[in-house]
């Protein structure tokens, strides 16, 4: 692994925080998606903003493995 690569894994205490502030990290951008005025996502209703909501969290803990391990290539 690179100097580079190393310094971009979260620690422990920084994948805490990374795991604490994902839900709160998910409804933040989806409530940003549905403000947009206009937005095509209004036409989805409550069940597509569950579905945004998953589709979030789900690429949250996609990434968790690579900021954890420093697989950086693989993303």
């Amino acid at each position: 692994m690179s100097m580079d690569e190393s310094q971009k894994l979260l620690g422990p205490d920084a994948l805490q925080r990374f795991h604490a502030m994902r839900s709160d990290a998910v409804s933040a951008v989806t409530a940003r998606f549905y403000a947009t005025p206009g937005s095509a996502y209004e036409r989805f209703g409550p069940r597509g903003r569950e579905a945004c909501q998953e589709d979030l969290a789900f690429h949250l803990e996609f990434l968790r493995p690579a900021l954890e391990f420093g697989l950086l290539q693989n993303i």
